[in-house]
């Protein structure tokens, strides 16, 4: 694929988007956007990525698909399922038991939600683990992605069948109906334990106060640099003892593990030990910056 998308091609496309569109699309694997600028030249038939960069700066409407492109919202219910008993039972069951003894209210951040798949399936494992208690508690699951089309499907809350493939029958009976459509919606004992919320990972604040963070097959299309900012903002946003649950082919760099304890490697569940002190996250900051810096073109880092 590079022979008909050089890598000059791809920085091109990135400098055209920052430059006349005012996006910034540099955080992402060069490889990702490589392949989502290809697919846009196959679906306009075009020759070469010059006849694209032409349309691109022509055309509004081209940048607004090309984005579209580049926001992942494949995604189903249950995902992996063998992770989905581990974190019911070493993350959510211990937390919510926590949580029970205290009176405290559950918080859970699901970031990269795309159209609701993982965090309706977070609250129907807390629904599940509190009727099994035959308990109460007051839970909030925030969930966030950057593409509002997806978040709009998400708050809708209905599904065609293939999403549902690795649902349990009794949970799909009780936690589901279907449509006229024979689609199958979400109840709304369900949908009231989500929050749905437009936010940028790269570019804003994180949440706080977060009992468990699932970001789970995101960050695997960010470069190492931006990998780093996020897991920062994951760092910040969890309280002290809190949990993060990366996708399967994720984990943490070495830098990291120094402030995570690893609870299950296979199921990429973390543990935060606690925060370091504002000084020594920034010199770990810095020394990071500075060590890619000087292994990289500066241009790798300001394109």
């Amino acid at each position: 694929m590079r022979k008909f998308v050089s890598d000059r091609a791809v920085r091109l496309v990135v400098r055209c988007l920052a430059n006349r569109y005012g996006v910034d699309v540099s955080k992402y694997k060069e490889d990702f956007l490589r392949r989502r600028i290809y697919a846009r030249m196959v679906a306009l038939r075009v020759r070469n990525t010059w006849e694209y960069l032409r349309i691109l700066e022509m055309r509004p409407e081209e940048m607004e698909r090309l984005l579209d492109s580049m926001s992942i919202n494949v995604s189903r219910f249950f995902r992996d399922p063998a992770i989905w008993d581990k974190v019911k039972e070493i993350v959510l069951l211990p937390m919510i038991k926590e949580k029970l003894k205290f009176h405290g209210m559950l918080r859970i951040w699901s970031a990269g939600c795309s159209c609701g798949e993982e965090p309706y399936t977070i609250a129907i494992l807390v629904k599940e683990i509190l009727d099994a208690l035959k308990a109460r508690l007051l839970v909030r699951i925030y969930a966030t992605d950057v593409d509002v089309d997806a978040l709009r499907r998400a708050e809708l809350g209905i599904y065609p069948a293939y999403e549902l493939v690795n649902v349990r029958k009794d949970l799909l009976l009780r936690y589901f109906y279907t449509t006229a459509s024979r689609e199958y919606a979400i109840r709304n004992e369900i949908k009231r334990m989500v929050i749905f919320k437009v936010h940028d990972l790269l570019k804003e604040p994180p949440l706080d106060n977060m009992d468990v963070v699932f970001c789970r097959n995101v960050l695997i299309y960010f470069n190492k640099l931006a990998q780093a900012m996020v897991i920062r903002k994951f760092m910040r946003a969890l309280r002290r003892g809190g949990y993060l649950v990366l996708g399967a082919t994720e984990s943490l760099s070495s830098e990291f593990l120094d402030y995570f304890e690893v609870v299950d490697l296979r199921g990429r569940i973390y543990r935060l030990r606690g925060l370091p002190d504002h000084c020594s996250l920034l010199l770990s900051t810095l020394a990071s910056l500075s060590s890619r810096s000087e292994g990289e073109p500066r241009s790798r880092l300001h394109h």
